[in-house]
């Protein structure tokens, strides 16, 4: 740069520089000569009085209550940016913790929700920190200094384009802070200053965190004695955040922080220029000099610090006290009045990501792994560091769930306080998990008025907005899967890879409208009246509060799933959980918030379907409800006495046909899953099987054996096929139906009882033949592990047995003949035929829409009725040039000769 540069090493000199008794030392000349234009003005480029002016402003948006603040939106984009990592290999951390921060600065500094502008503003921001450091430092098309401008200008505009509503609005973000700060005489900052002030402080504390978090990752995989130590302490929270007192609470992070704040400063030198000739220590330095404080090699002086290159988190200890040898001996956010204004924010964004992490992972660095060090960009990791991640099981028993956590989950069903609650039993032991509260009429009431007042400013949000925050929802249920599934196996009992499809039928929903959405939710244009002078645009509007009322048998994909097209099309949702499953319907509530959904929208009610449940169809706009035909019948009555829609998914008794060229391997597997996949408790199971009578010997005898090598028990692993019922009342109706088919009749060929030895609530899948008319469950819904099987002589007779009943919900066909399948498909009664599967093809294909026909129930789910059903449609009709008939001017007779002549004109060009 053609000036003359002085480095100043050791606390004593950086001291006398620090303090700048007579005004000496320019921040502003200083730091300038680097990062000016890219960030100039902020305030650590102002001096003296300047600098105190708006360092008094600034401090505005860092007081303790601010910072509380500031806290709970950190902690959900961390746990956000978490749940994208992987759970296991080696990943570059820096890379991980540079995207926390330049969430953090969108989401708490700019309070700016995640999206496309945000992307662009991410990339202008990255590289206005990269032109700073362009060697040639010219406007080049294309170089590093010429992007560093570009995005320097992005920034200003993205900025200066929100300043005008943050004035006026009650933001708790930073910038929205800023815009409000007055001054010692009632003064406001100009829109130039927050601009600038944003700006720099951006850069600040993204570059100043990540290298910190980073280097503390560097080192607690380095030195895993001290990564357990920490963990326990985190651990002893006994919470997923951690909240503004926490932050004293965790001892061997605060020293590891700080020994790495000391090994690898991430201001390693500090910028001042000399205004007019001086002297440091009798150094004669001329003005306009370059004066480098040293802070990396002050840190690391012996006289200072003992053993200074040696990790010695103890140095910091009340034992030790070695920063304190000197008060600039340590001094990685600067000394004095130019001390870094938001480093207890970082401090603060530091500590709760390592919380998270030490929960969440144990890591470890590579074998003999030494960091290399670039000092051009600051002290960042050279190759990215590599550490080695591992996700960790839940602490607190095969659920994962502390006192703590099931405590905070349940105060989330809304309830009065003193109410009566529910206790909800494990199917494995029966023993009570959690104590729910359970929500009375007023609650409910009251959960409606909660969520509707967040639905308007929800529902004013563009679609693309709303779709993006389910996405980050789709990405934390993969990040979060192992403790759902535990939840899941806790409350339902069932096996661990049933759960596993479960959340991931959920995914796949999420993902499905979150990229379809705007598809099917955009204005349309139908033909006018008059062509060329009606123009008619057909538009969605949300309905405004739907009521889901979800079942126990897959908690999550029946509440969750239905809630969620709800929510993208703009409505605000109140659940109704089954107090067997609430927990699991609590969790993901929770998780959706942490995604960015507003707080409030959704709420969870608890209590007998009787009461809640009335409750919530009297104040909801729609109702979405899955469960029995008896049950379906009242809610019909009610929403329709209501004049609300609804959906209703109810009862089956699924049929399956296997054809005499049917793939008999095949279709017995098929049947296995189709029959025993949670117990039976689906209703799409398949409960009846019409075989051609050829092949019916062969099909019974291998589907009794594939039966009989089932694995039933209660694991937390991957190691059995079937679990227990769920309830004790279903293990009841299971027996009874059975113990009633078999004495008129039945013949049990596997299976047909309860297995007290491996819980209280085991039943053998049980395979039936011979099953008469006038068994109950010949036609009734069992939603249990039992399946009949007949044979029968020709395919009208098969069509006729499966359509008999009052069912329709679903249906399976087994022939290697596709042409013959899909024929037999279209003559079954059923909102869903399977040819060669079992149900899964149907469902899992989430742009086709499902649901019952008859008795199964009304409306649909998936697909473009899943969403739209969650809509009105309106109507905007527009006339241009002349006005509808009758024209004025014409007589009567004129208008009808006219229109007349109109309509057969419109008839021939094939306009009608």
């Amino acid at each position: 740069m053609g000036r003359k540069i002085v480095f100043v090493v050791g606390p004593e000199s950086i001291a006398e520089v620090l303090t700048n008794r007579d005004k000496v030392f320019s921040n502003k000349l200083g730091w300038g000569a680097f990062i000016e234009p890219f960030f100039s003005n902020g305030v650590m480029l102002k001096d003296f009085d300047e600098h105190l002016h708006h360092r008094r402003m600034l401090q505005q948006a860092f007081t303790r209550s601010r910072l509380e603040s500031y806290l709970g939106p950190l902690n959900r984009v961390i746990d956000r940016n978490m749940a994208g990592w992987p759970s296991t290999g080696r990943s570059p951390f820096f890379s991980l913790a540079k995207q926390v921060t330049l969430d953090v600065a969108n989401e708490v500094f700019a309070g700016v929700t995640l999206g496309p502008e945000t992307e662009a503003v991410d990339r202008a921001f990255v590289a206005a920190v990269t032109g700073t450091k362009a060697l040639v430092r010219a406007d080049v098309p294309g170089g590093a200094y010429a992007r560093g401008l570009r995005g320097r200008e992005l920034l200003e505009e993205f900025f200066r384009s929100r300043i005008p509503q943050r004035r006026d609005a009650e933001g708790e973000d930073l910038l929205s802070v800023l815009c409000r700060a007055v001054g010692d005489e009632g003064e406001m900052m100009t829109d130039d200053e927050i601009i600038d002030h944003m700006i720099f402080v951006m850069m600040a504390a993204h570059e100043t965190s990540t290298i910190t978090m980073s280097m503390m990752a560097y080192f607690l995989g380095k030195y895993p004695h001290w990564q357990e130590r920490a963990r326990e302490e985190s651990l002893e929270l006994d919470k997923p955040f951690i909240d503004f007192d926490d932050l004293e609470r965790l001892p061997s992070l605060d020293l590891v922080m700080k020994e790495s704040l000391r090994m690898f400063a991430p201001v390693g030198m500090q910028v001042r220029a000399a205004l007019r000739d001086t002297e440091i220590h009798g150094h004669y330095i001329p003005a306009g000099t370059i004066v480098g404080l040293c802070i990396f090699a002050s840190h690391r002086m012996g006289p200072w610090w003992s053993n200074p290159d040696t990790f010695d988190p103890e140095r910091f200890s009340e034992q030790r006290h070695e920063h304190k040898n000197h008060r600039n001996n340590w001094a990685p956010f600067g000394s004095g009045v130019h001390k870094c204004l938001g480093m207890s924010f970082g401090v603060m964004e530091i500590k709760a990501l390592m919380h998270q992490m030490l929960l969440k992972y144990t890591w470890t660095v590579p074998p003999g792994y030494e960091v290399p060090i670039d000092y051009a960009t600051g002290p960042t990791p050279a190759d990215g560091l590599p550490i080695e991640l591992r996700a960790r099981k839940g602490a607190h028993g095969h659920h994962g769930l502390s006192p703590q956590s099931l405590e905070r989950l349940r105060q989330q069903v809304h309830h009065s306080p003193g109410g009566e609650t529910v206790d909800a039993t494990a199917p494995f032991d029966l023993k009570t998990y959690v104590q729910l509260p359970v929500s009375t009429r007023d609650d409910v009431a009251h959960a409606v008025l909660q969520s509707r007042s967040s639905q308007c400013e929800w529902a004013e949000r563009p679609v693309a907005d709303r779709s993006a925050v389910l996405l980050r929802f789709h990405d934390m249920l993969l990040g979060h899967q192992d403790e759902i599934i535990d939840i899941l196996q806790l409350e339902t009992g069932k096996a661990r890879f049933t759960a596993f499809g479960e959340m991931l039928s959920v995914v796949n929903v999420v993902r499905h409208y979150g990229e379809r959405a705007a598809h099917y939710l955009k204005d349309t244009h139908p033909r006018g009246l008059l062509p060329g002078l009606t123009s008619v645009t057909e538009v969605r509007v949300p309905r405004g509060v739907v009521g889901v009322v979800g079942p126990w048998n897959y908690p999550l994909f029946l509440s969750i799933g239905d809630a969620v097209p709800a929510l993208i099309a703009g409505n605000g949702v109140v659940i109704k959980a089954d107090s067997q499953t609430a927990l699991t319907v609590l969790w993901a509530a929770e998780l959706l918030e942490r995604s960015g959904l507003p707080r409030g929208l959704v709420q969870v009610v608890v209590g007998p379907g009787s009461i809640v449940g009335a409750a919530l169809i009297d104040a909801v706009d729609y109702v979405c409800f899955t469960g029995s035909t008896r049950a379906g019948r009242i809610v019909g009555a009610q929403a329709g006495g209501r004049l609300i829609g609804c959906s209703l998914e109810l009862g089956g008794k699924n049929p399956m046909i296997v054809c005499h060229d049917a793939d008999v391997d095949a279709a017995v597997e098929g049947a296995i899953k189709g029959c025993f996949t949670n117990s039976g408790q689906l209703c799409l199971s398949i409960e009846r099987i019409y075989v051609d009578r050829g092949i019916f010997d062969r099909f019974a005898a291998q589907l009794v054996e594939h039966t009989r090598r089932l694995r039933l028990g209660q694991s937390y692993g991957y190691d059995i096929d079937m679990g227990p019922l769920t309830s004790a009342e279903q293990l009841k109706t299971v027996i009874a139906q059975v113990e009633d088919a078999v004495t008129k009749g039945a013949q049990v060929r596997f299976g047909g009882r309860t297995r007290g030895d491996l819980g209280p609530l085991f039943y053998e899948p049980t395979v039936l033949t011979d099953v008469p008319r006038e068994a109950v469950l010949y036609a009734e819904e069992t939603f249990g592990p039992v399946v009949s099987v007949y044979p029968f002589d020709t395919e009208d007779d098969a069509i006729v047995a499966a359509n008999s009943g009052i069912y329709g919900l679903s249906a399976s066909v087994w022939t290697r003949d596709i042409e013959r399948g899909q024929r037999l498909a279209r003559r079954i009664i059923a909102g869903a035929v399977n040819v060669n599967d079992g149900y899964a093809a149907a469902i899992g294909s989430v742009e086709a829409q499902m649901g019952g026909m008859r008795d199964s129930g009304l409306g649909r789910r998936q697909g473009a009725e899943g969403i739209l059903k969650y809509t009105q449609a309106q109507t905007i009709a527009t006339q241009r040039l002349i006005p509808m008939p009758p024209i004025s001017g014409l007589s009567l007779p004129a208008n009808v000769n006219l229109l007349h002549s109109g309509v057969r004109l419109m008839r021939r060009l094939g306009l009608r």
